[in-house]
Order: C-alpha cells, then sequence, then structure tokens
C-alpha cells in the first residue's frame, strides 16, 4: 500500500459517515482499502475557485506539510 492509497482510502472512511468509520476502525470495513476518493481533499481549492470566479490553480493556501507524503513527522508519535 502506498502512501497516497492510505490516504484516499481514509478519505472514502471519511465521506461515508461517523457509523462507517467506526467500522473501518474496527476492522468491519476492509474493503475500504481496494477504494478511494482522492477528490475530497480538493474540496476546498474547489470552493474557493467557485466562490472568486478564478482558477484553482491560483488558490492562495499552501499546507505547511503535504498531505500525500507523512511529512508531518510529529503527528505520528
Amino acid at each position: 500500500m502506498s502512501d497516497d492509497s492510505f490516504l484516499y482510502s481514509r478519505c472514502v472512511a471519511l465521506i461515508n459517515g461517523a457509523e462507517y468509520y467506526e467500522e473501518v476502525k474496527k476492522g468491519k470495513q476492509k474493503g475500504v482499502w481496494e477504494l478511494e476518493f482522492e477528490a475530497l481533499i480538493y474540496v476546498p481549492q474547489k470552493a474557493w475557485e467557485l466562490k472568486h470566479n478564478v482558477s484553482a490553480d491560483s488558490y492562495p493556501y499552501v499546507t505547511k506539510f503535504s498531505f500525500e507524503t507523512g511529512s508531518n513527522n510529529e503527528k505520528w508519535k
């Protein structure tokens, strides 16, 4: 499993609601690891694009840590 697939599978668990998420945490939804919902990551940029009527490429917020690489080592402790 790659860093990206783990992230995208977590998006699936999140978008399906609290009950589904709890089932995943308990190991009752093993199929979640075969699914992905990468689009969820881009919702803020898309909302900003629609609100300001400009390209999402000009979205002004840049995260301190990359959400795809696991670079926030302090939160992994």
